[in-house]
């Protein structure tokens, strides 16, 4: 289906459009895909068109939505509708139940340097708060075509956030001066119109490439590529938000339910006792999902109570590894039932339960789930990184293997 808006919006041909249209499905309601430049009957065309929509969140890279269509008779691609840099819109489901972005706001990290909480939206940004959904601008990163059905070929369009785009092409960053590297990344999120979650960062004042004869100028993604890696934080944007921290900085900050449990501190190697944001899941499936009801669990050695409505509900048992060269070091996967997995964003916390040995808190790096599908959400997920200097050694000698368990336990 689709919908005509109204909206002025500044486009990249330097032109003001006012019309853009919106298509979504009746049978998911948690998406709908707006595309400027176009009106309703074009919109139409391509909607009839789509086969999948599949969206995927990483620690490692921009959020990035990947549309499948099928073109008879190449009809689309002779109008150009797929030009590289075409502004397309997302609207994600705004879970009102699950107020999230307060954790950031409020919380303060146990484990490094203060912190720059998430801002609102600036004026004007069109990552803003409709009823019901959120709404990001995206841009046509990439254009695919392949073999179809017949004579008709297959199009794959990749969509990433038009802001992230804009910073990679981007190669004047020199014009925002240089600071130091909290409020450089502070005032770049303000001026691509993004909200901001920064951790200060123990390097000096940024350091900008400028052009010579065998390469070119940085990018402002590239200075802020380069600060992330230099303060060994990940650098990436979700939902509007831009987040430049360490994993041991958003580690238990950021999750629905507050935990008190025993977590191990990475430089005593010993459990203490902090409150955690987080999400739980456990493994075989709770059994009750009365919205309202609560249950007492055991969370890091200590009981307490959750809410159902905020359960997460695994499809398959979860998958993880553990290697020698750091026993509390742990990366894992899960499939996850779409309600409520579907907000989960790479930086919140998650407590998986049910599995002897591997029971604990862990920070989720990759999401990925498809629109207009039941099938579940993929979610990755890993202890934060520990510096070399705080990693024990499995002792030399027969009792080795033991020493790994009782560590893990």
């Amino acid at each position: 289906m689709a919908e005509e808006i109204t909206n002025e919006i500044q486009s990249e041909y330097g032109t003001t459009v006012r019309d853009a249209a919106y298509f979504g499905s009746t049978k998911d309601r948690s998406f709908q895909l707006g595309i400027i430049d176009l009106g309703a009957e074009a919109v139409g065309h391509i909607a009839r068109a789509v086969q999948s929509i599949s969206v995927s969140y990483s620690m490692d890279m921009s959020p990035q939505l990947s549309v499948q269509l099928f073109d008879v008779n190449m009809q689309m691609l002779e109008n150009n509708y797929f030009n590289i840099g075409r502004l397309f819109l997302y609207k994600s489901e705004r879970r009102t139940e699950l107020p999230l972005e307060a954790n950031l706001s409020g919380a303060a990290s146990e484990t490094t340097n203060t912190q720059t909480s998430v801002t609102a939206p600036p004026t004007g940004n069109l990552g803003t708060v409709e009823f019901a959904y959120k709404r990001f601008v995206y841009e046509v990163a990439s254009l695919s075509v392949g073999p179809g059905q017949g004579s008709s070929p297959s199009i794959t369009l990749e969509l990433r956030p038009k802001p992230i785009m804009e910073m990679k092409r981007d190669r004047n960053p020199g014009a925002i001066k240089e600071k130091s590297p909290e409020v450089f990344v502070q005032e770049v999120a303000l001026q691509n119109d993004l909200s901001f979650y920064i951790e200060k960062s123990p390097k000096g004042n940024v350091k900008i490439n400028k052009a010579s004869n065998d390469r070119r100028a940085d990018s402002t993604w590239d200075v802020l590529s380069n600060l992330a890696s230099e303060a060994k934080f990940s650098l990436f944007e979700s939902d509007g938000v831009l987040f430049f921290a360490s994993m041991r900085h958003l580690f238990g900050l950021w999750g629905p339910e507050q935990m008190d449990a025993f977590v191990i501190d990475e430089k005593t190697n010993i459990p203490v006792r902090r409150k955690m944001n987080s999400w739980y899941v456990e493994w075989p499936a709770l059994g009750r999902f009365s919205i309202g009801e609560q249950d007492i669990v055991t969370v890091g050695g200590i009981n307490q109570k959750l809410d159902y409505a905020r359960l997460l509900t695994p499809m398959q048992m979860p998958t993880f590894r553990r290697s020698d060269s750091d026993v509390y070091q742990v990366n894992g996967s899960i499939s996850l039932d779409r309600h409520n997995a579907m907000v989960l964003r790479p930086g919140m916390t998650i407590y998986v339960a049910g599995i002897p040995t591997f029971e604990d808190f862990y920070i989720i790096t990759d999401v990925s789930f498809e629109h207009m599908s039941t099938n579940p959400v993929q979610v990755s997920f890993r202890k934060p990184e520990r510096e070399d200097k705080y990693i024990t050694d499995i002792p030399i000698g027969p009792f080795g293997t033991y020493m790994q368990m009782d560590v893990a336990n």
